[in-house]
């Protein structure tokens, strides 16, 4: 490579940064396929009416390595397949249900839990809790998702057998795109956010903010029934559906309330007297700007 070609290289990277340029997730979306012309991964049932007998085999040159039982509860065979698979840092295979998903690891054949959405929704039908457009993104540490009548949802794999569901800086019951505060392994004690939204049954992602001391509430959804659902939706506020409040701690004991919109990702533009106001006279202004 010439020094003018290195040049232009180090300009795509400073310029999209490693993430974008190095995180690459490939479509499957079938019953099998061919990784790197080795190994072969396929889901088959013995029974089409049951999931108890949806199996996973690997294979190499007609020889079968390894032969398992998935564990989807409720799923119909059919509807289980291959959706994306990463080969970086991670490698491994999302196997998808209809309501729920299961990653396979490339390099061992080693299977993870099976996971779903938190289902925030009230109203249930034949696509209620259905889930759709997962996307691996850094590096195979996060995948996002929408799950119907819920709306969005984020998993960390920083642990590839013990990820979990992280829960949203917004109210998930009045908001279907959700703002995400993370921590930033690079800078610890620093996090960054992400705003991941919905577009029709697609999912993508912005960065909201990088390297900051963030103070934030996720909403405590544990031990809700429907009746607290409901009551909690019909008595949101404008503030409350339409915005997320977040608290730079900055030196010197200071501080900065950073507002974002939960339809676009938008930072408001705060009048000065508020950025350090206190959060409830912050949320009055909000209100009052419905009317």
């Amino acid at each position: 490579m010439n020094m003018k070609l290195k040049y232009v290289f180090l300009l795509l990277v400073l310029q999209t940064g490693f993430h974008n340029l190095y995180s690459q997730s490939y479509s499957v979306d079938y019953k099998s396929f061919t990784y790197k012309g080795a190994n072969k991964f396929e889901i088959f049932s013995k029974d089409n009416n049951t999931t108890n007998q949806t199996l996973l085999r690997v294979s190499k040159d007609g020889i079968i390595i390894k032969e398992v039982k998935l564990d989807f509860v409720n799923e119909e065979p059919d509807m289980i397949y291959f959706d994306k698979y990463i080969d970086e840092l991670k490698k491994y295979v999302i196997i998808k249900g209809r309501y729920s998903f299961i990653l396979l690891n490339l390099y061992n054949f080693q299977l993870s839990k099976t996971y779903s959405a938190t289902f925030y929704g009230i109203g249930q039908d034949a696509q209620s809790r259905m889930i759709s457009g997962l996307k691996i993104i850094f590096n195979g540490r996060f995948v996002i998702g929408y799950c119907v009548d819920s709306g969005v949802f984020l998993y960390d794999f920083s642990d590839f057998y013990n990820g979990f569901e992280v829960f949203s800086a917004n109210n998930p019951l009045v908001s279907a795109n959700k703002i995400f505060v993370l921590n930033d392994f690079s800078n610890i004690g620093k996090k960054f956010g992400l705003f991941v939204y919905a577009d029709g049954w697609e999912v993508d992602y912005k960065y909201l903010f990088k390297n900051k001391n963030i103070e934030y509430e996720t909403f405590n959804y544990i031990g809700k029934n429907q009746d607290n659902i409901e009551n909690i939706i019909e008595n949101s506020t404008f503030a409350d559906a339409n915005y997320t409040i977040l608290k730079e701690i900055l030196p010197n004991n200071e501080f900065n309330f950073l507002v974002y919109d939960n339809y676009y990702g938008k930072l408001l533009n705060l009048p000065n007297i508020y950025k350090h106001a206190d959060k409830q006279q912050i949320i009055n202004y909000l209100n009052n700007k419905k009317t």
